[in-house]
């Protein structure tokens, strides 16, 4: 294996052959000034170290550097311009601090998407600032600390639209909330410290598993109704506007995807009903009927865990942390929030836009 380095003026293309020829264009910077850029802050920080410590160090500071430089090139468009902002380099300081002092891999991760989302918001604002915060407080989280805002943020705050059915939820399941389980604590020790670090808020209210999904994925769990059931909660005059939908099974009213015997809305959460309801021209307090009528429908916890636990075996787990822990009573601050979503892109490849939860 050869190695190859290249560099360019900025503007330039970069091109590169050894096997696949790859070319790279970014107005600005180029990724070989981003990285001298990097090096530079880390040779600064390093300055203070001694002997074996600040090989080590280096080693981990170059680490970092090919990881973040990996993670951006990935992105359609690469904010390379934010390494010339004073505030950036700072903050590109304490994440190679950060991760100079502990090497663990999945800090280094989640610093990198941190980072990654930091470039993209070139003004002065509540994301940029949350980013900033999260960046430093990153460096004094433990991996049951990434987990638990993890999951409080996916179960509270996201909904996955591939979601329909109960094996696509198993899937789902899978894929997002089993690897944060193995992670998460009922103590209160590491909710105290998250809110010491502002993280989060432990509220008085609280909301249970079985309330998160039945909010969430309350049509996944439907038990189904009968049409007699579903035409006593609207006036005559207006079965006509939902008769027809029920002998077409579209739209408004489906088979119920858990007893072919019977039927369920068309919908998972409650806006997706009232929306179309609306437009077909039921009023107000027929739709929040007849949404009531679904809703009473939904599994309990009981019913819920005889679906799940044959397929997944952490399922129990998830109640237990949630419901017998301090989990149903947390909210996330902005910072708890970007730490949660960086964390969760690093455990499922979770894509969206912090921008949808933090303004």
């Amino acid at each position: 294996m050869s190695k190859q380095d290249q560099e360019a003026g900025a503007g330039a293309i970069a091109i590169q052959s050894g096997g696949n020829t790859t070319i790279n264009q970014h107005h600005g910077l180029t990724v070989a000034e981003v990285r001298a850029i990097m090096g530079d802050i880390a040779a600064a920080q390093l300055m203070a170290l001694k002997a074996e410590a600040r090989e080590v160090a280096d080693e981990r500071c170059q680490k970092f550097i090919t990881a973040l430089l990996h993670h951006m090139k990935h992105e359609k468009d690469p904010k390379f311009q934010a390494f010339r902002d004073p505030d950036f380099q700072i903050l590109l300081g304490q994440a190679q601090q950060t991760f100079a002092r502990s090497g663990d891999d999945d800090v280094l991760s989640t610093l990198t998407t941190l980072i990654d989302e930091r470039s993209k918001v070139q003004t002065r604002s509540r994301l940029a600032l949350s980013l900033n915060a999260a960046v430093e407080v990153s460096s004094v989280l433990t991996a049951h600390e990434f987990a638990e805002l993890s999951l409080s943020f996916l179960l509270r705050h996201t909904r996955n639209y591939s979601v329909n059915n109960i094996p696509t939820f198993i899937i789902y399941f899978k894929e997002h909330i089993s690897p944060l389980l193995p992670h998460v604590q009922k103590e209160r020790f590491s909710y105290d410290y998250m809110v010491a670090q502002g993280c989060i808020q432990i509220d008085m209210g609280e909301i249970r598993v079985e309330g998160i999904f039945h909010q969430t994925y309350g049509g996944i769990f439907s038990k189904g109704f009968d049409k007699g059931e579903l035409l006593a909660h609207i006036p005559p005059e207006h079965h006509g506007l939902i008769e027809p939908h029920i002998a077409a099974g579209r739209q408004i009213v489906i088979q119920c995807i858990n007893d072919p015997e019977k039927l369920m809305l068309n919908a998972i959460q409650s806006d997706d009903f009232l929306k179309v309801a609306k437009e077909i021209g039921l009023s107000e307090n027929e739709r929040v009927s007849i949404w009531n009528l679904n809703q009473s429908t939904f599994m309990r916890m009981d019913e819920i865990k005889t679906r799940l636990e044959p397929h997944l075996p952490d399922f129990a787990k998830l109640v237990d942390c949630w419901d017998n822990g301090t989990l149903k009573h947390l909210s996330l601050t902005s910072v708890g929030t970007a730490v949660g979503f960086a964390n969760m892109r690093r455990v499922a490849n979770f894509n969206a836009d912090l921008n949808i939860w933090i303004k």
